[in-house]
């Protein structure tokens, strides 16, 4: 890599990060409803209608296949009433707490008539408000730039994606899922983009005229590395906004929910660590990964990597002295991901570049890096994106589904399985 281009890929990167799109939420924009989407004349066709641009079926997909279309209803049952019992709320269906991920939340002064929150995270939740790309959108002449000008949520831009689902998936400045929430009943969150994108129902074929228009689609494994990259970048930005509560504990949700919830005997002290043992660690899975994730790559020098790994040492480190130096660390350490990621952007990631990545992962693995649950989660959903990526004809299938059972459950997870079927695959790998 050209170094001396370093500092204008930055530069670049900090000017571009200034002019991002609102969110959804926050886009201040008429957001019309569902129903003004789910007409037979336009989404709402119970077929798809060959030969025309779209299929016009969206709306159907999302009702009866998209977990999303859901997100409301979840809100009504016994377990969304005990959490809101045990919150001290009303209940969760009108709780702002809860609305803001389970719903499509904008102000009321921005809901149009035919507009009901209990859609839950329904088109504009994701497409940004349609107050003026509606009607402009199904024009014959229509392209997506000029849907993007009048509005339309940028999805084809995998920052834009990235940070449109880790704003649920992981959190913000302004909501997250606390240890107080989780305490409460609600589960652990966790985000794969390439992972979570396959596991909802595309309801767009990547076709000529969905190119024509000027869209654009990432692999997955691109889109697998961005989501990771902005995931990492997400987390240090929590530790910033939320770690100081003005309590005798900080925030509990940012740290490891594995280094205290295991049972007494299960002793997890993973001697990779720089923490002294007992020590409750900041949840830098992401980050951590990205570190072993970039290292086989010739894009970073060594000492760029012993910088990073430096920096997040520090960030734990700092988690355990003070407010002050934990988000410092964060801080610092989050302008050089913000570098990484820029330079990543530029990159063009061949077939030996992913299996070089695939490779450092299970050497790390096999060597014991992972033996906490997150990161050992965190590593399955990689692997399994990039071995269908290195391999589509379902080679090493057998390795990753080993790796798989040893992480499918939380509750029973044992290092020293996960360990050993990470061996076996690196193994096979001829390593």
């Amino acid at each position: 890599m050209n170094k001396g281009l370093l500092p204008i890929i930055f530069a670049f990167f900090i000017c571009a990060a200034s002019a991002v799109q609102a969110l959804p939420q926050n886009d201040e924009r008429v957001h019309e409803g569902v129903a003004s989407c789910a007409n037979s004349v336009c989404h709402g066709r119970a077929a798809p209608k060959y030969g025309s641009d779209v299929n016009l079926n969206e709306y159907r997909i999302w009702l009866k296949n998209d977990a999303h279309s859901l997100a409301y209803k979840v809100l009504l049952n016994d377990k969304s009433k005990m959490i809101a019992a045990n919150l001290g709320l009303p209940d969760a269906h009108t709780a702002k707490i809860c609305l803001d991920c389970h719903a499509d939340n904008v102000a009321p002064e921005y809901r149009g008539a035919k507009f009901q929150i209990s859609d839950g995270v329904g088109c504009e939740s994701c497409h940004g408000g349609s107050q003026n790309w509606l009607a402009t959108h199904t024009g014959k002449d229509a392209t997506h730039p000029q849907n993007l000008a009048n509005g339309l949520y940028a999805l084809t831009d995998p920052d834009a994606k990235a940070g449109l689902c880790l704003s649920c998936h992981q959190g913000t400045k302004d909501k997250l899922a606390t240890h107080k929430i989780m305490g409460a009943g609600h589960p652990r969150l966790r985000f794969d983009m390439a992972v979570f994108s396959a596991n909802q129902p595309r309801h767009y074929d990547l076709d000529a005229d969905y190119f024509a228009r000027g869209k654009s689609e990432l692999a997955p494994a691109d889109a697998w590395l961005s989501g990771l990259t902005n995931a990492a970048i997400g987390s240090l930005e929590l530790i910033e906004d939320h770690f100081d509560r003005g309590q005798v504990f900080p925030e509990l949700a940012l740290f490891d929910c594995h280094s205290c919830h295991h049972g007494m005997n299960d002793k997890r002290w993973n001697a990779n660590s720089t923490l002294a043992p007992g020590s409750v660690r900041l949840n830098l899975s992401q980050v951590r990964l990205l570190a072993d994730v970039i290292a086989p790559l010739d894009l970073f020098s060594s000492g760029e990597l012993t910088s990073m790994r430096t920096a997040i040492n520090a960030v734990n480190s700092g988690s355990q002295a003070s407010v002050t130096q934990v988000k410092a660390g964060a801080a610092a350490l989050t302008l050089q991901l913000r570098s990484i990621k820029a330079v990543l952007a530029e990159a063009s990631l061949d077939a030996v570049a992913w299996a070089a990545i695939r490779e450092n992962m299970l050497k790390q693995a096999a060597r014991g890096a992972y033996s906490d649950f997150i990161m050992a989660e965190q590593m399955f959903l990689a692997l399994d994106t990039l071995n269908m990526a290195i391999n589509p004809n379902g080679t090493y299938q057998r390795e990753v589904d080993a790796i798989f059972a040893t992480v499918k459950d939380e509750s029973h997870f044992s290092p020293a399985n996960f360990k050993q079927a990470s061996q076996q695959f690196y193994q096979r790998l001829g390593k």
